[in-house]
This record gives C-alpha cells, structure tokens and sequence, in this order.
C-alpha cells in the first residue's frame, strides 16, 4: 500500500479539539463507531485500521479508509434508528447485529488530515490510502494523543 504523495503525514502536532458547533460549524473532533472486539484492539494498539469496504459496505481490494462520523453518541441515544440509518444505510430496524456496530465509540481529534465527506451520506467522512491511523504517537519530542475520549456508546 502506497500513500497519496499529496497526504500529509498522520503524526504531526494537533489543533486543540473543538467540535462542530464550537467555532466555525466544522470542528475537528470526529467519532468512530466500532464492536468490542475492535475497540479492545484500538485500545490495546492506539490504532484505528483502515477498512477496504464503502460506504455501503461492499469490499472493493482497492479501497483503503478510515471512515469516521459527526453524528456524537449523544444523538445516538435519543434516535438510535435515525441515526443508524444515516451512517450504516437502510437499517430497517436495530438488531444484535447492527447494535454491535454501534456499542463503542471513540472520540478523535482529526485535525491536519484531508477528510473527505461522503457523496451519498451526509455525515459520513473518511481519510483515504492510509493502512491505519495512529492515536498515540511522538512528533518533534511532543506526545500527542489524537483519542480525546472513547466508551460505550450506551444506547440500548
């Protein structure tokens, strides 16, 4: 897997987190919705890896994001259908499987990354040609963390 030579490198100095509605209506704090097996390995490695599915979930080998949403856990728990629905597609209804997708979330600072929205969903963004995202890392003898927080998104 080769890096686009326009992408800026994942492990640089961060902006301060603010959210969405903080300043100018697109802040830098993205969420990532994951089962727990996949966020005990995020919290083991301080890594999110790339997924080669789209946003409707079919695999195509040539795909490499990280996909990330603005919808906070928050909304989450007030219309869980609604808003599994504008990430995760035509969800009928929320079942164990669906629900397993959605029981943790970790809150990222994503700032200095070329985030690109979705075309068909509207609060789905990703970072494309990159095989992982570091959460934890040394830049210029400074620690930065991009994980700002993560948990169990509690909506059922």
């Amino acid at each position: 897997m080769t890096l686009d030579p326009n992408w800026s490198d994942p492990k640089t100095s961060l902006e301060p987190p603010y959210f969405l509605d903080s300043l100018d209506g697109r802040g830098n704090i993205y969420y990532h919705y994951t089962s727990y097996a996949r966020f005990c390995l995020i919290r083991r490695n301080y890594v999110l890896q790339a997924s080669n599915k789209d946003e409707d979930g079919n695999e195509k080998p040539s795909l490499c994001r990280i996909y990330v949403t603005d919808v906070a856990p928050y909304r989450f728990r007030k219309h869980p259908l609604v808003w599994s629905r504008a990430i995760f597609g035509r969800v009928r209804y929320i079942t164990a499987r669906s629900q397993k997708k959605i029981d943790y979330c970790v809150a990222l600072n994503m700032s200095k990354l070329p985030i690109v929205g979705s075309r068909r969903k509207s609060h789905v963004f990703y970072v494309e040609n990159i095989p992982f995202l570091p959460l934890k890392y040394n830049h210029d003898g400074t620690r930065w963390f991009r994980l700002v927080a993560h948990g169990k998104t509690k909506v059922f």
